[in-house]
């Protein structure tokens, strides 16, 4: 069986982190998501995707913050977190073939596994995106995680606490 293989463009898929500290609230982006999705013959079927994200290419905004992020994912020794998708969800009658013919915008429930530092978290949430046969995979996706469940404490010292939930944002780009 022949399978379409779509590629994250690294350039403009990212991953952003938005999280609450004691007084502030923070914002880190992360580029060069790379990965696939794959689909069965005639896009008929979503089949798996696997997307990783290299954690030294985080950017807080300032010379010092992106240095204290770094520092506390420590990425040269965990230096990628991956996401494995096992299930893909519209809400939609549609198949992914005829909604590449329209190039419609669709939401979807999405079903898979985060995996960092050696542990594996099962995550299900919701995205919107649409498949083009001249735009290619436009996808986003937010949703609320505690740290916790990937064995990382939130860094705190003395009254200073960054809090362990915190919102991830992700936009796919692709061809």
């Amino acid at each position: 069986m022949a399978k379409h293989r779509l590629r994250l463009d690294e350039a403009r898929s990212k991953v952003m982190i938005h999280g609450r500290a004691t007084g502030h609230r923070f914002h880190t982006t992360f580029s060069g998501l790379k990965g696939t999705l794959e689909f069965s013959e005639s896009y008929g079927e979503f089949l798996s995707a696997t997307f990783s994200l290299p954690m030294g290419k985080a950017d807080a905004g300032d010379f010092l913050r992106t240095t204290q992020i770094k520092r506390f994912l420590d990425p040269r020794s965990f230096p990628e977190t991956t996401f494995h998708i096992e299930k893909l969800s519209p809400h939609s009658s549609r198949s992914f073939e005829e909604l590449l013919e329209r190039e419609e915008e669709v939401e979807a429930e999405v079903h898979g596994s985060l995996s960092y530092r050696g542990q594996t978290v099962a995550l299900t949430t919701q995205a919107r995106g649409s498949l083009s046969k001249t735009r290619g995979l436009r996808a986003q996706c937010s949703f609320k995680f505690d740290i916790r469940k990937l064995g990382i404490e939130p860094p705190g010292f003395l009254f200073l606490k960054v809090n362990p939930e915190v919102e991830i944002e992700v936009e796919l780009f692709g061809s």
